[in-house]
């Protein structure tokens, strides 16, 4: 049956529904903690952090590299331990061993502790992102997938636009046994070491095994994605199939198009506080932190529209196209606007729409190479190796901007 059998995907409107209110809010929340986590280190200049532990702005970005530098080392392994154990267990053990070393950060009394914890946290946190990528690909047909993508992306444009908020918010507590920083990290600590539990014991494994659907509803979803994918096996493992995926000249070309938006997205990620001290020049004030908010609700909307239109017009490649074509345009744009004072908006108005449209690249790229690789070994295997090698480019961005107020910069 053909991927686009209208009845077929009708019929299973209400249970795809189901599955999404079972298991995107679990992947979600934690998502969106640990995208946090990494805020709180972007943003330390707010908790206190580079006061109290005496850390230079290198050190911070430095600090911020180390997460990129353990996902191309653990990506792929990672997911290769995920797609030969039980899911729900290594999802649960990845998500309790990051809230206990988050947790733990608050203990770090210099930078060298700081780099250690940060280093063991990055570790776990590493193999979660592609794990949850692979995870709820064999839930979703290839024409469903792409709005779920796009959910679940859009919690890391929320974190990039609320982390600054998140610091300011805490730095009102009144205590003054615990700083600032360090209820940042307990706050967004311990409640993963809960949903690890909860992962562990309501996650289930495959659609054939899950508590919250009826046995007829899981033969339902099993055939409709067999149907989809041409073949349905959640348990083969074959070595030969790993090595098909580094022979395969599409998953070359995935990692450039994944490396290239994720240097993006670290670089405009550290350019947007840039263009904000023209319009407020405290960065650590709340009219800047609110300042943070547009450029990454209109990424999210930008995502999550982009992901519903990919997924109605079962096309990838167009919408990448057009995401880039708009990025472009605008770069080029902020190159040549004056420095004046007058084009401060303009500066601003550009560069959130840049930002909307590098996120909106990511989203749906990861989608296109989770629909073209058929077999989960190999795509488990192409989805660890595209964020491992491809976050490269994260590390290489956050290294691209010294913090120095100025416009001086070139895409």
């Amino acid at each position: 049956m053909p991927v686009d059998d209208k009845k077929s995907f009708v019929f299973t409107v209400p249970l795809v529904v189901k599955i999404d209110l079972q298991l995107l809010p679990l992947f979600c929340l934690f998502y969106l903690l640990s995208s946090l986590d990494r805020s709180s280190t972007e943003f330390s200049n707010i908790s206190g952090l580079t006061a109290d532990l005496n850390i230079k702005n290198t050190q911070a970005q430095w600090a911020v590299a180390i997460y990129y530098f353990c996902v191309i080392i653990f990506d792929l392994p990672s997911n290769i331990i995920l797609r030969r154990w039980r899911p729900s267990f290594w999802f649960g053990f990845l998500m309790g061993a990051w809230g206990i070393i988050s947790v733990s950060v608050a203990a770090c009394t210099d930078f060298n502790r700081l780099v250690i914890a940060e280093l063991l946290s990055s570790i776990f946190e590493a193999g979660f992102f592609p794990g949850a990528i692979y995870y709820l690909s064999y839930w979703y047909t290839r024409r469903e997938f792409g709005k779920r993508m796009g959910i679940l992306w859009s919690c890391r444009c929320l974190a990039g636009g609320i982390g600054g908020l998140f610091a300011y918010g805490v730095s009102y507590i009144s205590d003054t046994q615990i700083h600032v920083w360090q209820w940042t990290y307990i706050i967004q600590g311990a409640p993963c070491v809960a949903m690890a539990v909860i992962a562990s014991w309501y996650l289930p494994n495959d659609p054939g095994c899950a508590s919250f659907l009826l046995t007829e509803e899981g033969t339902i979803i099993k055939k409709k994605l067999e149907e989809d994918y041409l073949a349905l096996n959640y348990s083969d493992w074959s070595w030969d199939q790993v090595g098909s995926v580094f022979l395969d000249l599409k998953t070359y070309a995935y990692i450039l198009l994944y490396l290239l938006g994720a240097a993006c997205v670290q670089g405009v990620a550290l350019f947007l506080p840039i263009v904000i001290m023209e319009l407020d020049s405290k960065p650590t004030s709340l009219k800047s932190q609110l300042l943070l908010l547009p450029p990454y609700l209109l990424a999210t909307l930008a995502t999550l529209a982009l992901s519903y239109s990919s997924d109605r017009m079962y096309n990838r490649s167009y919408h990448i196209v057009m995401a880039d074509v708009v990025a472009i345009i605008s770069a080029i744009v902020l190159l040549v606007l004056p420095s004046s004072a007058s084009f401060y908006i303009g500066h601003y108005i550009i560069t959130s729409i840049l930002i909307a449209a590098i996120y909106a690249h990511i989203a749906i790229l990861l989608t296109w190479m989770a629909n073209n690789f058929i077999g989960f070994t190999r795509r488990t295997v192409a989805i660890g190796t595209t964020i491992s090698i491809g976050s490269i480019g994260g590390a290489a961005g956050s290294q691209l901007f010294n913090g120095k107020p100025s416009l001086e910069y070139v895409w």
